[in-house]
């Protein structure tokens, strides 16, 4: 099976429900994605939390209000654009700039940096789905 699709298979993409499993697997992979940026921020004071929270000084209503925003707006666009035809599909290196710029951040959060745990954390919440089989 082809990357990304380990997740998708039998699952009528241009559907409405289609168009639900897609932004909710984007929404997990963008929260996963914030879930090691914040702490390392919030730690350099890059953003403060007035109240902090449980998760290396991070509220857990930020992960939640990242679950739904990018749901609703991945979920939005996916039922906007799911009929779409593209006259001119992306291919080789451009095609792989998304996949490769995800790549390097998840490196980065896997190598040793400021807040160790957080290199756990990248290893599940980070992964590519296709690479759990």
């Amino acid at each position: 099976m082809e990357g990304g699709q380990a997740l998708t298979r039998g699952v009528d993409l241009r559907s409405t429900g289609g168009a639900t499993v897609l932004a909710a697997i984007a929404a997990l992979v963008m929260t996963g994605w914030d879930m090691d940026i914040d702490p390392g921020m919030a730690r350099a004071g890059i953003w403060v939390w007035e109240r902090g929270g449980p998760y290396f000084g991070v509220p857990l209503r930020n992960y939640l209000g990242w679950l739904a925003t990018t749901f609703l707006i991945y979920w939005v666009v996916g039922l906007l654009w799911r009929r779409a035809e593209w006259k001119i599909p992306a291919r080789g290196l451009f095609a792989a700039l998304p996949a490769i710029a995800y790549a390097f951040f998840a490196g980065r959060y896997t190598t040793p940096n400021y807040v160790p745990a957080l290199r756990m954390v990248a290893v599940f919440s980070m992964a590519p789905p296709d690479s759990w089989r």
